[in-house]
């Protein structure tokens, strides 16, 4: 696939994505759903990238990077013309949306969608990056519950136990997987933490890969508020272990969980993320 004389494109999958691993990390696995297409010069230099998903009839870009110094040369407006072409021939005609972070120092994506002709881009919600550290001074963190109180590791449990756990959070705060080997795939199985008391669930943490270097506390509840704080702790020092270059996020999309990032995280960096829509 080509489109302007300087820039070429190609389909990125199997072996055509080693050029690429600086520009598309591997976290974001080959699948029959995914459409990933890289852009390089005509010496072979690499210039970016661009990855979509298709999901519930419709198409939702994962990741989008241009290396910084070929940036506003027209690159990811190209990568985005191409995937046009590109599901015009397949005839795959699904809408395309996709949600990026804007700060009050970078808002170069806001300007990119807003750029592009036929977007609709709008406030979504806020995401909160958290450190470890944060984490430790945001409460007091001791646990004052009896001693049949347990912390655990959510996969270390049996899977029926867990999959019926899923069950009661789905029929009780509305956290649905619909499908579990893919969710079990994302999950970080080692920050992955619950506290039972005589196997009544009271506080729980889930943590996903979201991005390349970044963590997501994509589920926190809690009936005791200082086991929370002991469950955050322990992933905390864990995440600070095991993957100390990652960043620990938490996105707050509704009234409740607002709330809950306020109490837990009242000095870390938030960025507005916003959606864009073809």
């Amino acid at each position: 696939m080509q489109t302007e004389s300087k820039t070429h494109h190609i389909l990125l999958k199997g072996n055509t994505r080693k050029p690429f691993e600086s520009v598309f990390p591997l976290v974001f696995k080959d699948a029959d759903n995914r459409i990933s297409i890289g852009a390089y010069r005509e010496d072979g230099a690499v210039l970016g990238a661009l990855s979509l998903v298709l999901s519930d009839n419709q198409y939702t870009i994962d990741w989008l990077y241009v290396i910084p110094e070929t940036r506003r040369q027209h690159i990811a407006t190209g990568l985005i013309k191409e995937f046009q072409n590109f599901i015009v021939h397949t005839g795959e005609r699904y809408p395309v949306s996709a949600r990026f972070p804007v700060t009050g120092e970078d808002t170069s994506l806001h300007r990119f969608f807003l750029s592009l002709s036929g977007v609709d881009v709008a406030y979504s919600h806020e995401r909160f990056y958290v450190t470890p550290d944060k984490i430790r001074k945001a409460a007091p963190i001791h646990l004052n519950t009896a001693d049949s109180a347990q912390t655990m590791k959510f996969f270390e449990n049996k899977e029926d136990w867990q999959r019926k756990t899923l069950r009661l959070l789905e029929r009780t705060y509305g956290y649905t997987v619909t499908d579990y080997a893919a969710w079990k795939e994302d999950c970080v199985p080692e920050l992955c933490l619950c506290l039972s008391v005589q196997n009544n669930l009271i506080c729980g943490i889930f943590v996903q890969r979201a991005a390349e270097h970044m963590l997501e506390l994509s589920w926190l509840y809690g009936k005791y508020p200082p086991g929370l704080f002991q469950l955050l702790a322990k992933a905390a020092q864990e995440a600070e272990c095991l993957y100390p270059e990652d960043a620990l996020t938490f996105e707050v999309i509704n009234e409740k969980s607002e709330k809950l990032a306020q109490r837990l995280f009242p000095n870390a960096r938030s960025v507005a993320i916003y959606e864009a829509g073809w």
